[in-house]
This record gives structure tokens, C-alpha cells and sequence, in this order.
């Protein structure tokens, strides 16, 4: 398991390239440690909430809204961050049981990510057969 946990966040800092401020983040993400630890991690003086923000964009989330208004606080944006970062990480599929990473800027964005935890969801059969009769079955209930 280390193996690949090493892998993804090797694969996030070579991606980084010259940014020591992201690069400091994402180093200091520890996967087998718990969210809160890395949490606090994060909310420690050595980053400041701009230290966070870059590493967002870089990972892709929001960090304003379309008025520029911040969306996070430091504390909020730590949790973010970290939730992101797990989300990065191998996963078992809960239907094949399958383990499965969902790569950063995947080239096939996945079709369910979880609104809790962002994992994106592994597409096995089994994934695309419920997801076809839960359209099918809304898509029958709207045009009723």
C-alpha cells in the first residue's frame, strides 16, 4: 500500500515543478496518518492561508467565489486540502471491490465524485449498470 500512496504523491510534486510553496504542502500531507493530524498539520503557523490557496488552485478547487470573496478559512481550506489528497488515493471499489486510484486531471473525469469525501466513482460494470437504471428510473419520473 505504501508503494502506491508514495507513487500519487510523487506523481502531485513532479507535477508541481518550481512551486516550493505547493510542493511544502503537499509534502507535508502524511497518508497513513488520520485527517485530523494531517489537519493540523496544515493549520500550523509554518503555512499561511496563501501557502494553502496555491496549493487549491493547483489541485483544482475553488478558493473564490465569482466577486472574489474567499470561500475558506485556514481551517476550512486545511480540511479541504486534505480531503483532496485522500481522494488521490487508492480506493476499493464498494460494488466489485476492485482497488482503483482516480488520477489528478484525469483525462476521463469520473462520473460520480462524493460530495463528503471527493473520491471520484470507480466505473466497473456493476457502477455503470446502476447508474444506467438510476437515469433511466429519475429520467421516467421527471416525464410523468
Amino acid at each position: 500500500q505504501s508503494g502506491h500512496y508514495g507513487r500519487v504523491i510523487g506523481n502531485l510534486l513532479r507535477k508541481v515543478d518550481n512551486n516550493p510553496s505547493v510542493k511544502s504542502v503537499i509534502s507535508a500531507f502524511d497518508p497513513f496518518a488520520s485527517k485530523s493530524s494531517n489537519c493540523k498539520a496544515l493549520n500550523s503557523p509554518k503555512f499561511s492561508v496563501e501557502n494553502l490557496e496555491e496549493c487549491a488552485v493547483f489541485l483544482g478547487i475553488k478558493v473564490a467565489d465569482k466577486d472574489n470573496y474567499k470561500l475558506f478559512t485556514k481551517s476550512s481550506l486545511s480540511t479541504r486540502l486534505i480531503l483532496s489528497l485522500m481522494a488521490l488515493l487508492p480506493a476499493k471499489c464498494g460494488e466489485c471491490s476492485q482497488e482503483y486510484v482516480i488520477n489528478h486531471e484525469p483525462d476521463v473525469e469520473p462520473f460520480f465524485r462524493c460530495y463528503k469525501c471527493f473520491q471520484g466513482a470507480h466505473c466497473c460494470e456493476i457502477f455503470f449498470f446502476f447508474f444506467e437504471n438510476f437515469s433511466k428510473y429519475y429520467s421516467n419520473k421527471l416525464h410523468q
